[in-house]
């Protein structure tokens, strides 16, 4: 009986080394997913936010280039001027358009990089590599009726 037990002295840790990268990837990826969803719903929130503005500010259902360079820096920046972005990276530029007469429809696309993937290029960078781009879009849209 007593022999059994010194067999199973180091299975414990045999099990944690096999058990732990598992466990990592899983922190991680949930880690990596719930900032992804928070980047969206941003941008989706700014979106709706400028297409708003855009819909109550309107004169006879049209916008001035002025309305539209505000709506642009509130999805850019959360206000009506500029400085520092509510996103971090590159936002394409914004599409302002007219789907009909009673309507604004603006459409925006981000380039989101994923926090483990910026640091995954930067080390294979400091290794010698080239690095990998791991960025890929998110893309927002909101239409709203014009106010009357």
């Amino acid at each position: 009986m007593r022999q059994h037990i010194f067999k199973q002295k180091g299975a414990s840790i045999l099990e944690f080394l096999v058990i732990i990268p598992v466990l990592l990837i899983l922190s991680v990826t949930a880690i990596e997913f719930g900032a992804i969803f928070t980047r969206l719903n941003t941008l989706t929130k700014s979106v709706q936010a400028a297409t708003r503005y855009l819909s109550d500010s309107s004169v006879n259902k049209s916008n001035t280039d002025t309305q539209k360079a505000i709506a642009i820096n509130l999805i850019e920046y959360g206000s009506v001027g500029t400085g520092t972005q509510i996103l971090p990276g590159v936002f394409n530029a914004p599409t302002i358009s007219n789907p009909d007469a009673n309507h604004v429809q603006i459409s925006v696309v981000y380039n989101n990089t994923p926090i483990l993937g910026q640091a995954l290029s930067n080390l294979l960078k400091k290794m010698g590599g080239s690095g990998i781009n791991l960025s890929f879009p998110l893309t927002a849209s909101s239409v709203m009726r014009y106010a009357q």
